[in-house]
């Protein structure tokens, strides 16, 4: 049985940084932002999944229905897997309210709130 664990605080308190206390062989970290880990030496512990050998352990997407796939694929086919992050969540919805700014209506404000949620819950 997995156990949700959600960690809020303001930037630069240590969020990303509590990653490297993680066994890396044991975790996936999905990073919306595709920015560096703040972890030291985090390129030999995380490698960027590669789907033809189906190695590696870091996935860079930043849709809510990618991240959702993602969370799928990793729970059946990796068991191995204890500990699946999703790396500055915040992002996620940030990214979706630039990306349909113009559009109307107050259906976009539901949709992206739903995908979010549907992310972290």
């Amino acid at each position: 049985m997995a156990q949700d664990v959600l960690i809020i605080g303001p930037s630069g308190t240590g969020k990303s940084t509590s990653l490297e206390r993680l066994q890396a062989e044991e975790t996936v970290i999905i990073n919306p932002t595709s920015k560096p880990l703040p972890i030291e030496g985090y390129k030999r512990k995380y490698s960027l999944y590669n789907p033809q050998t189906k190695s590696g352990n870091l996935f860079h997407f930043d849709k809510a229905a990618d991240i959702l796939a993602t969370m799928d694929y990793v729970d059946k086919q990796m068991p191995h897997v204890k500990n699946l992050v999703v790396d500055d969540a915040n992002y996620i919805m940030a990214f979706e309210y630039i990306a349909r700014a113009k559009e109307n209506g107050f259906n976009k404000f539901t949709d992206i709130g739903t995908n979010f949620a549907n992310i972290i819950m």
